[in-house]
């Protein structure tokens, strides 16, 4: 009978102990999935937004490159034809406008939500880029007024001329021509290079070719 009791003691604390081990066990399981199941959901975010900072970034190039640009080019050899096409022109500039903030507003998302020392460094070269187009819309948005003068014949072309040679040179003053897009596009196309595993993940989310250091 005595023995009995002490079998019954020992089986109690192997019990108990058997407890306590599996419960924290069971702690470190859940802290581990807890761990992996952020490293997914990262992941999934820094995708998701850079997908969408390219969507974006391809409406920029849309409606100020081949938008803004293309129709002021195209028209300042009068100012009636110039004068018909400003609606459509500062429409463009509007959208752009919205695509450069969209583009930087998902960026920065990106930036939170990099883990590695390469994603931290291409986010980087990808802000300075869309800090570029900023610069470049915003001088655009201040040579309105001149533009509209040009249109309603308050502004001759040489005068327009000059004003134009001047929002040039603000740029240049401010890093934010195509030479220094270009010095960026480098350094993305080297970072990408040294990072093969991570320029094959980004090629195979079809982002626009400015996310890879290449041009349109």
């Amino acid at each position: 009978m005595k023995n009995l009791k002490i079998i019954l003691i020992i089986c109690v604390i192997l019990i108990g102990v058997t407890d306590i081990v599996l419960y924290h066990y069971s702690l470190d399981l859940f802290s581990q999935y807890d761990e992996i199941s952020q490293g997914t959901s990262d992941n999934q975010q820094f995708t998701e937004n850079l997908k969408n900072a390219s969507i974006y970034e391809e409406e920029w190039y849309n409606s100020m490159d081949k938008g803004v640009m293309f129709k002021l080019n195209s028209n300042l050899h009068s100012p009636s034809s110039l004068n018909k096409s400003l609606p459509e022109i500062k429409s463009l500039l509007a959208k752009s406008k919205d695509a450069n903030e969209n583009t930087l507003k998902h960026l920065n998302n990106c930036q939170e939500y990099a883990t590695s020392d390469a994603e931290k460094q291409y986010i980087d070269l990808l802000i300075q880029k869309a800090n570029i187009n900023k610069k470049i819309y915003d001088s655009y948005a201040k040579m309105m007024s001149e533009y509209e003068k040009f249109a309603t014949k308050k502004l001759s072309a040489a005068e327009l001329s000059v004003k134009m040679t001047d929002a040039k040179q603000d740029l240049i003053d401010n890093n934010a021509i195509d030479t220094d897009q270009a010095a960026l596009d480098t350094k993305i196309s080297k970072l990408l290079k040294d990072n093969p595993d991570f320029q094959k993940k980004l090629e195979s989310m079809n982002i626009s070719p400015s996310f890879l250091g290449q041009s349109y």
